[in-house]
Order: C-alpha cells, then structure tokens, then sequence
C-alpha cells in the first residue's frame, strides 16, 4: 500500500514536470522557442486556433483598440525587450488552450461593448429624430404665430411707443394678449401671453430689413441689455416666414427679460442680425404688467 502511494505521487509529480507546454516571455529567444513548443503541442485544428489568437493578444496589447494608442505605443515594436516587456502579462506561462481561451473572451469582450455602443448610438439617434420632430411641431405652430401677428400689424402698437391688443379667438375664445412696439430701425418687438405661456418675437417690420432676417441657421445670436447692466447674449429660435408674413426670431418663456424691463429705468438696447435699437421704457411697464395679469402669470 505504501508502495502505491509513492508511485501515484511520483505520476502526478511527473505528470506536472511534463504537463502542456507554456509560452516562456523571460527572453526574446524562450519566448520564440516556447511559442513553437505551444503550437506543435496542439492538434492541427486548434494550431491555427491558437496562431489567430497569439496575434490577436499581441496586437490588442501593444496596439490597443484605439489607433491613436498605436502612435503612441509604435515606438515599442522597434525594441524586442520592450515589447516583449508589453505582452508578458498577457502570454507568459499560459498553455495554448489557455491563450485560445483568453482570446474568446478578448472577441466576447468586443462583441459585448460593440452591441452597448451601438445600443447606445441607436437611443441617441431615436432621442435626436424625438428632439427634431418636437422642435418642427413646435416651430409649426409659431409659425402660424408669427404669420397672424404680422398680418394683424399691431394695430395699437406705435413708433417707440408701447401699447397693447387682445385678439379672442372665435371659435375657442381663447385670449392672446401683446405688449410692444415699432423701433426706428423697422423692427416690431413684443411681448405675447395665451393661456400663461409667455413668448417674446422680434420681426422684420420694414420691407428693408426683411433681407436681414432671412438666413438657413435654424437660431440666431440676440444680445439686450437694460439701462447700463451687463448685456445678455442669447440664442433665439428662427422661424420662416410664409406666405403674408415675415421671418422672426423669438425667445420662449423670456422670463429674465421680462423681470428686467420691468426692473429698468430708462431703455432697452436689443441687437439682432446686426441691427441694434434702443427702446424706451417709457409706459413699458403698465403694458407689461397689464398682458401679464391678463394671463395670469
């Protein structure tokens, strides 16, 4: 019995000394003698198994997924020792079997990220294609907007002078007031409140400055500033002009503006598509407060 014993121990003992080959990084030379003794440990299919993915891990290491990490790590293919130093990690002491297995789970890593980016890119573009439809749903409807407010002109709003109207829609009564005014330059400002939704337009009131508004950007720069405050630059949305109407730039909910105009003592210079007027804030604020009370806000 004893005797057996030694025997089992001694075949395992040997079994380890002549297990499968491993890869031997320590040297450019074990590594190359190693790396024959691996494959010709293999059967023949599992040979060219494990010559794709010998390549594949030292090409991953060294290279990366990255190609601007192959700029910067191109240098190490010109130094044996130091790309050597590279893939140890990756290769030294591994049998064949293990180094095809490492690279099955280097092809499932990259299949699984791949699907997570392309997931990740097809919700980006699904929230996009959202974003545009909103956007032109919305544009729609102010457009629509604008068109009625320049055919109805404002008519009780007058060179540098504010004033107000209330139109009531015939069929749902609902109630849309403005508060504005024509500036020398030709631009018609105003304020427009319907059911607590609050939106400042400017548009072109001057068949001259019409030209100046058309353009293909979809927002436009606005810059205003109120008596001698610091000036706010914003972007405004565009909106074609249709048939009857012209193209405008409006702001919604322009509640900053608001506060500071009624805040303000003496003026408003507002600068669009380069032309700048300054606008008296003279009766200004009983024509604002009295479109904001009209809708509640």
């Amino acid at each position: 019995m004893k005797r057996l014993i030694i025997v089992l121990t001694m075949a395992v003992t040997l079994s380890g000394c002549f297990g499968e080959p491993v890869i031997d990084a320590s040297s450019e030379d074990a590594f190359t003698t190693s790396t024959a003794k691996v494959s010709e440990s293999l059967s023949l299919e599992d040979q060219d198994r494990f010559a794709e993915a010998w390549v594949a891990l030292i090409m991953s290491e060294i290279i990366g997924d990255n190609l601007f990490d192959f700029a910067a790590r191109a240098s190490l293919m010109g130094s044996p020792n130091m790309a050597l130093a590279q893939i140890k990690p990756v290769l030294h002491g591994k049998t064949g079997s293990e180094i095809i297995a490492a690279f099955e789970k280097l092809q499932a890593d990259r299949k699984k990220l791949r699907a997570e980016e392309e997931a990740a890119s097809e919700k980006m573009r699904a929230e996009e294609e959202a974003l545009k439809l909103a956007e032109a749903l919305r544009v729609e409807g102010l457009n629509r907007l604008v068109a009625e407010q320049s055919r109805n002109s404002l008519p009780e709003v007058g060179l540098n002078q504010w004033g107000i109207t209330e139109h009531k829609d015939p069929i749902n009564d609902r109630i849309r007031v403005l508060a504005g005014l024509v500036t020398e330059e030709g631009l018609l400002f105003f304020f427009q409140c319907s059911e607590s939704k609050l939106v400042v337009v400017i548009v072109s009131h001057s068949p001259l400055l019409a030209i100046e508004f058309i353009t293909m950007d979809r927002h436009a720069d606005v810059s205003w500033r109120v008596d001698d405050l610091p000036a706010v630059k914003e972007s405004w949305l565009v909106v074609d002009g249709k048939a009857g109407s012209n193209s405008a730039v409006l702001k919604l909910n322009p509640n900053n503006m608001v506060r500071s105009i009624l805040e303000g003592k003496d003026k408003l210079t507002i600068r669009v598509h380069g032309i700048t007027s300054i606008i008296s804030l003279s009766d200004s604020k009983y024509s604002l407060e009295h479109m904001l009370g009209s809708c509640g806000l």
